[in-house]
Parts: C-alpha cells; sequence; structure tokens
C-alpha cells in the first residue's frame, strides 16, 4: 500500500487530499442545510466548490498531461498549494472577501502560465483533442476576468 503511494505522482497526491476534502465539506454543508449542524460565520458552499475546482480538477489535470505538456514543477506546486489552502480558508470565513479574491487571482495567473507555457500545443493535430486545453483556459479566464470588470460597473451601455 505504501509502495504504491510513493509512486503517485504530487499532482495526483494533492488531487486526491482536494477530493477528500471536497466529499467531507460537502457532507457537512448538506448537514448545515438540513439542520443537523450549526456553523456560524462559516461560508462552506463556495469553499467546498473552490476547493473541487482549484484542488481536484487542476491538478488531476497536470497530472494526467505531465508526459504531453509542461506542467507546474516544484516551486509552483508549492505556491499552488499555499494558494489553495489560503484561497479554501478565504473562501470559508470571509466569502468572496480579500483573501479569496487575492489567492483565486494568483491561481488564475498560474493556470495561465501553462496555457501559454503550452500555446505551441495548438499547432499540433490530436485525436484525444488535448492540444485544445491550454487556449480553452484562457478563453474560459478571459471570461472570469469580464465577469470581474463587470462587477466594478465598468461596462458597455
Amino acid at each position: 500500500m505504501f509502495k504504491f503511494y510513493s509512486e503517485l505522482s504530487d499532482w495526483y497526491k494533492i488531487s486526491i487530499y482536494s477530493l477528500c476534502l471536497t466529499i467531507l465539506g460537502g457532507l457537512v454543508l448538506r448537514l448545515q442545510y438540513t439542520g443537523f449542524l450549526s456553523l456560524e460565520g462559516i461560508d462552506l458552499r463556495r469553499s467546498h466548490s473552490h476547493l473541487g475546482f482549484y484542488g481536484f480538477l487542476f491538478p488531476l489535470m497536470w497530472h494526467e498531461l505531465k508526459r504531453q505538456f509542461w506542467v507546474p514543477g516544484k516551486i509552483i506546486k508549492r505556491i499552488y498549494i499555499l494558494l489553495l489552502i489560503l484561497s479554501t480558508i478565504g473562501f470559508a470565513t470571509a466569502g468572496y472577501g480579500v483573501i479569496a479574491h487575492i489567492s483565486s487571482f494568483l491561481t488564475l495567473v498560474i493556470w495561465l502560465i501553462f496555457a501559454f507555457k503550452n500555446i505551441k500545443a495548438l499547432k499540433k493535430i490530436s485525436k484525444d483533442m488535448t492540444n485544445i486545453i491550454p487556449l480553452s483556459i484562457i478563453v474560459s479566464t478571459s471570461v472570469v476576468l469580464l465577469v470581474l470588470i463587470s462587477s466594478f460597473g465598468i461596462g458597455v451601455e
């Protein structure tokens, strides 16, 4: 069992831990909704969903793509883990507060670094369509930035 665990990539381990915490958060959230548990001042809904996205989906993707693409190395991985922890705590304690905003923005920057470092993949033809992942990250993050800009009341009238 332990030999198997030691052979897993760090990104896969992060993904597994995040999935377990996301499931636990979801169970606690449902207990709150039913009235069996009361956690005043903790916003598990946002924390739960962002942990699942930041901590489970992206690390799992990087684990799967590490043979084909550049994926963040040791330093960026440590920064990403710190941002994951900060965003989870930030969303849980203050919703869309300052800590959650800053850590989410920096997480988005890491996603864009991944995308731009791998943009050359668009030149290749891939049967499994993995070559469009960098472009899809750029497009989706631009939508997030447009939503952010619109939340400040800046837009076309």
